[in-house]
């Protein structure tokens, strides 16, 4: 064929030829030149001691105020997801599992693998229902199933499910028990038969076998408990919650008076009393080493009840006592049963609350006085005036002064809404304190007092900016409804001051001394 007559090669085949050529030279490049080396971070070469000690602290930043949740947005689950060796470090930490939050999602598969995980590690479970959208009877079963590992479980479940869980604490023929048990809070609430279904056998909490249960807190409709002489004597704290309804509460006076006869023990006991027997238990006098003491009577109830209760006790270790009766407001010439608390207590008491209590507040003061050691003190809906303040007023260490009350006071929350305090002598007894009292009273919350934002001075103010901090409650007129609004919050602390002074000029006289920095959502 003649040159002439032959027919070029096409755009499209040149372009062919190139592209062809461009990556047969990368090919041959590639062949030749060493590949590189992806060297790992110094995070996956930690030894797995160091990695596990690492991921142990990760847990407790993380969860804080809580147990974990099955979730792959935190840890454990998001720790084996950053690489291989994580993984392998994560899934053989047995600890790392041995806590967990039972959520409405958590599906009874995610809860048996997670259960596994933690093999014989003491078992922290929380488990508070709400709307499950995975049958709970067989979540019930995969909790019992690691009873023998148990260490602090909390329960808020329905009764059914209740009874399931808890059947291997009891004695009962092929039970395992729950031998690392130290803690187990139970909350049945009440409200229909949904909630109180399967709780109606008398025997339904039996905790006969956990021999080292240390703290039992119970609350919600009557839920009847045997404890065995071992449980007894291993007993350390003693809580009833508020969470029942009125009229169905967990113990009366005479069945704390039983259980703390057979608890030798006990150092902390805080009880919830929401009825009075007919036939009183009888008993003599209970001497225990309760150090921490709390009694409240559910509303209506009398205070004779709490006297017939107090009466039965004599606590020589006594540091922390609360009271609260919430009848009618009563004052009696003479209430004996704090003095006596005070008087037979080896140990200085350290924090004082009461709320209705019917003493006066000559008797009150006759017993603060006797409390040298105290740090903490709270009153609500007692009668307390004037003279009760400037009795706490500083009077300095000369011979001739009158004896300061409690001089080593750090907070005090007095809440008194029929009773006014006047505004000098809120001034002489904060200044005093603060000044010749070194400033070991930091904490003052006065609560519908009859005080409002615009009465506090400016030595108030420099007590405030020198590092106390003062809250006020105060109730104000909503013309809407034509009544009192309470909770509104002025607080005075060391950080609104500093807001205060970089905003405003401070001259000799501060006519802007209170910023409103919260409202009670209770009520908003």
């Amino acid at each position: 064929m003649d040159i002439v007559t032959q027919k070029p090669y096409s755009a499209k085949r040149v372009v062919h030829w190139k592209k062809f050529s461009i990556r047969r030279r990368k090919t041959l490049k590639a062949e030749f030149l060493p590949k590189p080396q992806f060297l790992p971070s110094h995070a996956q070469t930690l030894i797995p001691d160091l990695l596990t000690l690492v991921f142990h602290q990760c847990m407790e930043l993380e969860f804080v105020w809580g147990l974990p949740r099955p979730s792959r947005n935190a840890a454990p689950l998001k720790l084996g997801m950053v690489c291989r060796s994580w993984r392998q470090v994560a899934l053989s930490t047995s600890k790392l599992w041995a806590s967990i939050q039972i959520t409405s999602q958590c599906s009874p598969s995610v809860l048996r693998q997670w259960l596994d995980r933690s093999r014989s590690s003491p078992l922290s479970i929380r488990w508070i229902f709400h709307e499950e959208v995975h049958d709970l009877c067989e979540i019930a079963a995969i909790v019992s199933a690691h009873s023998y590992h148990w260490k602090n479980v909390t329960l808020r479940i329905p009764g059914s499910c209740l009874k399931k869980v808890l059947a291997p604490l009891s004695r009962a023929q092929g039970t395992v028990g729950a031998p690392m048990l130290e803690m187990l809070s139970v909350t049945l609430p009440g409200g229909g038969s949904f909630w109180t279904n399967g709780v109606t056998d008398p025997a339904t909490l039996d905790i006969r076998n956990a021999p080292q249960l240390k703290v039992l807190s119970l609350g919600g409709t009557k839920l009847p408990v045997t404890m065995g002489d071992s449980t007894h004597s291993t007993i350390r704290e003693l809580r009833s919650s508020m969470w029942y309804i009125p009229g169905r509460g967990p113990f009366s006076s005479d069945m704390w008076l039983s259980i703390l006869s057979r608890c030798p023990n006990v150092t902390t006991v805080h009880a919830n009393i929401d009825s009075m027997s007919f036939l009183p238990f009888r008993c003599d006098i209970l001497e225990l080493p309760i150090e921490d003491f709390s009694v409240a009577l559910s509303e209506g109830l009398s205070h004779r009840i709490l006297d017939t209760l107090l009466d039965k006790l004599r606590l020589s270790d006594l540091s922390r006592l609360a009271l609260e009766v919430n009848s009618p407001r009563l004052s009696l010439p003479s209430w004996p049963y704090l003095m006596k608390f005070i008087k037979q207590s080896q140990r200085p008491l350290l924090s004082l609350s009461l709320r209705g209590i019917p003493i006066s507040e000559h008797h009150l003061l006759e017993c603060l006085s006797m409390t040298t050691e105290l740090e903490i003190l709270e009153l609500s809906n007692m009668n307390i005036t004037d003279e009760f303040l400037d009795r706490f007023r500083h009077f300095g260490d000369e011979p001739c002064s009158r004896p300061t009350l409690c001089r080593r006071l750090q907070s005090i929350k007095l809440e008194c809404s029929l009773v006014h305090f006047t505004m000098p002598v809120v001034t002489d007894m904060v200044v005093t304190r603060w000044y010749i009292g070194n400033k070991v009273l930091r904490r003052i919350e006065l609560d519908y007092c009859g005080l409002t934002e615009g009465c506090c001075g400016p030595e108030i103010f420099d007590c405030v900016r020198d590092g106390l901090h003062l809250s006020i409650r105060h109730f104000l007129f909503d013309h809407d409804i034509g009544l009192l609004k309470p909770h509104i919050i002025i607080d005075f602390s060391p950080l609104v001051v500093s807001v205060l002074q970089k905003c405003y000029s401070l001259q000799r006289r501060v006519t802007i001394c209170t910023i409103t920095v919260a409202y009670d959502s209770e009520f908003q």
